[in-house]
């Protein structure tokens, strides 16, 4: 073990470890945690993510000074717990936060053991104890510190080579790189490399010497495009000036002299040329833009740029944004702005975000900021916020797992609050970033939700149904499907429900009746209710409601399909009708009671009509030979006779209908329908085209409209028929 120093222990002992840099104190940290103290993280990860959380403070302005810096457990203990309680880091960033919690309490118990040190009882000495090489001080002799906010005031406000003055963004780029770049340096001698300790230009450039020792030095540099040799060059100005000793030669050297490292003039140059020439964007890598760039800072700075190619675009990517191939500017406060409009979302509980409505909400300014699509928002976001969960329209946090579906609808539950109902409308206010078309979808096919009135919903949670009630409708429906074998629900009991919740529309009422009350064993059809698993029979339903009827209109019966399904199928509730009831006129149908049919009669009557072995309903226009059957003659009547009671004719038709389209048969004859058209159009030699065809079938009663799907397949059959009666 090597002794490096010894203290008198009256001596401040706080005094003495300032000694200790905060890259120093990295170092001890980590051997620290080598010495099987680090158990639930590996030793890089620690130091990775205090390395992370030491910018993360600096920059919200948690503390003024990295983690590094700090060597007193009293000092960093309200730190730590500042860092806990930052919700943007927990949420944006929850794998760095979890290992922090643990590496923060390790680092705690580190300067709270002070390895670095131990007491000596029998001397009353304290002796530094770590195994480094010999330890190197910068002389400050004042003591005092410089203020980074200070060495940007006065920069900004001084020219450069060229004669124009640094651009502020650049000036705080210069500064985070003095605070974060001395702590990535490795295996240097103990000493303070905190740059802004020193408060001359000596101190500097002797600390200065000490950081180009490190064997990473020009990587760490590299990596920052320079902007750590030039931040210590633009700092060291500012030495000069409050020491009456301005030197301006510093700023002017790198691009003169590109062999030695970047100076703010040429970041400068940089980007007022990109600024100034490029606002449609730089094309990376192509030789004909390299050289305009060149030629633009000949023009404009008279300066030589004598770096390569390959090495002037990596610089000029380093400061800009590339997209589709282009390298785009785009202004710090823009990138600003995005972020702080993001983090003040997620501050608010937001935990998506579509690229497209963000675009849409923003794009004023985002579009003059050189963010020129929603691709290239994309991308901007996915460099700020890496931690966060990028799809290929939204950026989500890992908070809330689950798909885009699930994640929309836990942001509309978020924000519905105590709101019974809320509109499409309303909720895309509050949800300024997910497509309104989205929302109009989760509350359309999400059952949490209630469809009220056009473009309004409620929120099922927000349905007062008491326990009571809840019995009740279940005991209703369980007896009606027992009965009936479906329940409606048209006819569950849901009044008070409905005063209760007066803000609901009486549908409103009884869907989330169904949906609190019944979903779980029971589905709906329309407002038809019957056991999951069951096949829902609509037209078997409705046959068994008209078998309940003496008198109904065609109206009631399409109104009972629509409540049975949800929809208008017109064949059902017809079908349905001329199966159980007799339709006695266009409108009505009675049940069978108030029909007396006397069947041979009337077979007989119609066998006069018949000659051959079909004839076209409407062919019949005289009923006055036709018995008395009760009720008055007409097609109607005469369709629904043949229909069911005839014993020598039936009816046949294509579908359905109220215009009195089919046709009479005798039952001997076994043919089908397009047989029987087929023969009537031979029969009647016309020209066999479509629309002749189908107006001959319209107009003589075969079809209920101009249209026929099947007549090519008729044409070859009238051509067989003719041909075999040729």
């Amino acid at each position: 073990m090597t002794i490096l120093n010894r203290l008198n222990i009256e001596k401040n002992i706080t005094a003495q470890e300032a000694s200790l840099a905060s890259v120093s104190m990295r170092e001890l940290f980590s051997n620290w945690l080598v010495d099987d103290n680090a158990k639930k993280y590996s030793v890089e990860v620690i130091l990775s993510c205090l390395d992370k959380i030491s910018d993360y403070s600096i920059q919200k302005k948690i503390s003024v000074i990295g983690i590094w810096e700090y060597m007193q457990f009293n000092a960093f203990k309200p730190v730590y717990n500042k860092l806990l309680e930052a919700k943007l880091l927990r949420v944006t960033d929850r794998s760095t936060y979890k290992v922090f919690i643990v590496a923060g309490q390790l680092y705690l118990k580190f300067l709270k053991e002070k390895p670095w040190i131990k007491k000596v009882s029998l001397t009353g000495e304290f002796i530094e104890d770590v195994t480094v090489k010999e330890q190197v001080h910068v002389d400050n002799q004042s003591g005092k510190v410089i203020d980074p906010e200070d060495v940007i005031a006065w920069l900004i406000t001084q020219p450069n080579a060229n004669g124009t003055l640094y651009l502020k963004q650049v000036v705080r780029q210069y500064m985070r790189s003095l605070r974060s770049a001395p702590m990535k340096l490795s295996a240097l001698p103990i000493g303070s490399r905190d740059v802004f300790v020193c408060c001359t230009v000596s101190e500097l450039d002797k600390l200065w010497s000490i950081f180009k020792t490190a064997p990473n030095y020009k990587k760490v540099n590299s990596d920052m495009s320079g902007m750590f040799s030039a931040g210590l060059g633009v700092y060291r100005r500012y030495l000069e000036s409050i020491a009456g000793n301005d030197n301006q030669n510093v700023a002017a050297q790198l691009v003169k002299a590109p062999k030695q490292e970047s100076t703010p003039s040429c970041s400068d140059i940089l980007l007022k040329t990109l600024e100034g020439h490029f606002q449609n964007g730089f094309r990376s890598n192509s030789p004909i833009e390299l050289r305009r760039f060149r030629r633009f800072v000949m023009e404009d700075y008279d300066e030589e740029i004598t770096l390569s190619d390959e090495e002037l675009n990596k610089l000029i990517l380093s400061f800009g944004t590339l997209f589709e191939g282009k390298v785009y500017i785009i202004q710090t406060d823009a990138i600003e702005r995005i972020k702080s409009t993001i983090d003040s979302a997620i501050n608010e509980g937001a935990e998506i975000v579509f690229y497209s409505t963000f675009y849409e909400q923003n794009e004023d300014w985002l579009f003059s900021a050189s963010i020129i699509s929603e691709e290239m928002l994309k991308n901007t976001l996915m460099s700020l916020y890496p931690q966060c969960i990028h799809k290929k329209n939204y950026l989500a946090l890992e908070v809330q797992s689950g798909s885009e579906l699930a994640k929309i609808r836990c942001e509309v539950l978020r924000v519905w609050g105590n709101n019974v109902l809320l509109s499409c409308e309303q909720l895309s206010e509050r949800l300024p970033y997910i497509p309104i078309d989205k929302i109009k979808y989760i509350l359309s096919q999400n059952g949490d939700f209630i469809w009220n009135s056009e473009g309004v919903y409620a929120y099922i949670g927000k349905v007062d149904i008491a326990d009571e009630e809840h019995i009740a409708i279940a005991d209703f429906v369980a007896a009606a499907y027992l009965k009936d074998g479906y329940s409606s629900l048209s006819d569950i009991p849901l009044s008070e429900i409905a005063e209760r919740n007066y803000e609901l529309s009486l549908t409103a009422v009884q869907n989330a009746a169904f949906a609190i009350v019944l979903a779980e064993k029971y589905d709906k059809r329309g407002k038809i209710i019957i056991r999951k698993g069951d096949i829902l029979n609509a037209l078997s339903i409705m046959k068994e409601h008209c078998r309940s009827l003496e008198k109904c209109s065609l109206r009631d019966l399409l109104d009972f399909e629509r409540e049975l399904t949800g929809e208008i199928h017109r064949w059902i509730p017809m079908e349905a009708g001329y199966a159980i009831m007799i339709r006695v006129d266009e409108d009505t149908f009675l049940a069978e009671k108030y029909v007396r049919f006397n069947v041979s009669e009337i077979d007989n009557v119609i066998d006069q009509f018949v000659e051959d072995n079909y004839l076209p309903l409407r062919s019949i226009t005289t009923f006055s030979v036709f018995p008395d059957c009760g009720q008055a003659w007409n097609l109607f009547l005469l369709e629904s006779y043949c229909r069911r009671f005839s014993e020598r004719f039936r009816f046949e038709v294509l579908a359905v209908n109220s215009k009195n389209a089919g046709v009479i048969v005798r039952k001997n004859y076994i043919v089908s329908y397009i047989e029987i058209m087929a023969d009537a159009v031979a029969v009647s030699n016309i020209e066999l085209e479509k629309i002749a065809i189908e107006d001959f079938l319209c107009c003589n009663g075969y079809i209920g409209r101009r249209s026929y799907a099947k007549v090519d397949e008729l044409i070859e059959m009238v051509k067989a028929i003719r041909e075999r009666r040729d």
